[in-house]
């Protein structure tokens, strides 16, 4: 199926096999000597696949759901819910949709005769890639973006530029604790896999405990040691990320969603989702 017509007009050109898009772009920061920033939230089914040598924009790229392959500048990763990588002028790249899931992403393009400084500045270097493991923070940064750059209003340049920046430095912070926990302890690494592959099939911490072996206790010293955050929080922000992107992507009725996302009950789920993402699940749209 074809993408939809953007509902930006885009200084880039967009890759092929995209399902559905959604696209903004707003003026860059003059005093960074950004003229362009622009971006969007793109659903990537197979055989989705781009392969450059080099781009003219620098971009992040962040992974919502799904999976797939990387392989920047000659190093190959595996793309996973919280993968993230840079790239832009002169960067070999080559992106693939998981064979049976697809991906989706979100992607913020500026363009800039050199590295933005401000990369430079929070340590994020072009070229780079990573995996933020309990990525909350980062996706609601994404979506708020995207959110703010579609609005029509005078206050929007400012706050997509401010959005941009968060974000900068929340990877850049990412980049650096993911190289002090590049030895991850193989049951977190484990159970971590496990919580991506699975999540809407597992109710509990006591049930993901069981599927791999350990006591609920153990398991979240080893998880918590790991990744700073507990089992049952990861896995309950999978779920909740995973409901939000349904209900974006529609036409789905809140207890489908539920039950898709892992909830017997639609309205436990209701009031968690809520709290969460500070809007009811019946109120979330893209549209």
């Amino acid at each position: 199926m074809p993408a939809p017509a953007p509902t930006a007009r885009l200084p880039i050109e967009l890759a092929p096999h995209v399902r559905e898009g959604r696209y903004f772009a707003v003026a860059g920061e003059p005093e960074r000597a950004l003229n362009a920033l622009c971006g969007g939230r793109e659903v990537c089914p197979p055989p989705y696949s781009i392969n450059r040598a080099s781009f003219p924009f620098w971009i992040i790229e962040v992974i919502a759901e799904g999976s797939g392959e990387l392989e920047l500048g000659g190093a190959c990763h595996s793309l996973r819910p919280g993968s993230w990588f840079t790239y832009g002028p002169h960067i070999p790249h080559r992106v693939e949709a998981g064979a049976v899931e697809g991906l989706t992403k979100f992607f913020v393009a500026v363009r800039s005769p050199e590295q933005p400084s401000l990369w430079r500045e929070a340590g994020l270097e072009a070229g780079t890639a990573g995996r933020v493991h309990g990525e909350t923070r980062i996706l609601r940064t994404c979506a708020e973006l995207l959110e703010e750059g579609v609005r029509d209003s005078p206050e929007t340049s400012a706050l997509t530029a401010h959005l941009y920046n968060v974000l900068v430095w929340r990877l850049g912070r990412a980049a650096r604790e993911g190289r002090r926990q590049a030895t991850i302890p193989p049951l977190a690494r484990q159970t971590m896999e496990i919580i991506d592959r699975e999540f809407a099939t597992i109710p509990s911490l006591s049930a993901l405990a069981v599927r791999v072996g350990v006591t609920p206790e153990h398991l979240c010293r080893s998880f918590r040691g790991a990744f700073g955050e507990s089992p049952y929080q990861v896995l309950l922000q999978r779920k909740l990320h995973h409901a939000a992107n349904l209900l974006r992507d529609g036409p789905w009725q809140v207890a489908e969603v539920a039950r898709a996302s892992g909830f017997e009950d639609p309205y436990h789920f209701s009031r968690i989702f809520k709290k969460f993402h500070g809007v009811a699940p019946s109120r979330l749209t893209i549209r």
